[in-house]
């Protein structure tokens, strides 16, 4: 479903929108909204936020947040990012060709907001395994093998 729809009540939530100004506008506006209701009812909903670094709007309202426990920024050339057609490419992950900002954003102050924010900025690091690496793995039955959809 959509991430708009959603009602988030407690618990954490990854939030990896489309890079679209308008988009992350809208994030900004829902998640600060879930915050401020969970906080209200003393529950801990925590928000971990990927999106480039730019000067947009929503970019800023995330950064400038009351919620906001921890933020990073990993830059262009030394992450990776795996295209979301992974299955039908043969190149599986690409360097990031802008910075990208990391945000922990949480109802309640939670401790290690700032450990979790750099252990995402470290994964990003890590180049994936390629992708005849990734085909070796071993797979549920119900997951064909990369470059094999079922045509949806």
């Amino acid at each position: 479903g959509s991430f708009f729809d959603a009602a988030f009540d407690e618990g954490v939530v990854e939030v990896n929108p489309p890079f679209d100004e308008d988009l992350v506008l809208r994030v900004a506006t829902a998640c600060e909204t879930s915050l401020a209701r969970a906080s209200a009812a003393k529950r801990i909903l925590v928000f971990v936020i990927i999106i480039p670094e730019t000067d947009w709007a929503g970019h800023a309202a995330l950064l400038e947040s009351r919620f906001k426990r921890a933020y990073r920024s990993a830059p262009s050339g030394q992450h990776f990012y795996t295209v979301g057609n992974q299955h039908t490419n043969s190149q599986q992950c690409y360097p990031a060709s802008r910075n990208t900002t990391i945000i922990v954003l949480a109802s309640q102050l939670v401790t290690g907001a700032a450990r979790l924010a750099e252990r995402v900025k470290e994964v990003f690091r890590e180049r994936p395994p390629p992708i005849a690496a990734a085909a070796a793995r071993p797979r549920p039955a119900s997951v064909p093998p990369p470059g094999r959809g079922r045509g949806f």
